[in-house]
């Protein structure tokens, strides 16, 4: 069940890239699921770090690091 679950993803994935993107009118998966990669996994990737850096933000404290964490629109 869960690779079912993952090809779906992956597909919904890879065709709202396609949507959202300016590719030509035929599609070609490859180019949009290495485009739907390139967008989404950096983004994916920098949520969980800053996620795991605030959960260990209290431990940090205790030996005298703060670390601070600040989000701005660019």
């Amino acid at each position: 069940m869960l690779p079912l679950i993952l090809s779906i993803t992956a597909y919904l994935l890879a065709y709202w890239t396609y949507l959202s993107s300016c590719l030509p009118d035929s599609l070609d998966w490859g180019q949009a699921a290495f485009l739907a990669l390139s967008t989404f996994l950096p983004h994916l990737v920098l949520s969980l770090l800053v996620l795991n850096i605030e959960r260990l933000r209290p431990l940090a404290l205790s030996h005298g690091i703060d670390i601070t964490i600040s989000r701005c629109k660019i």
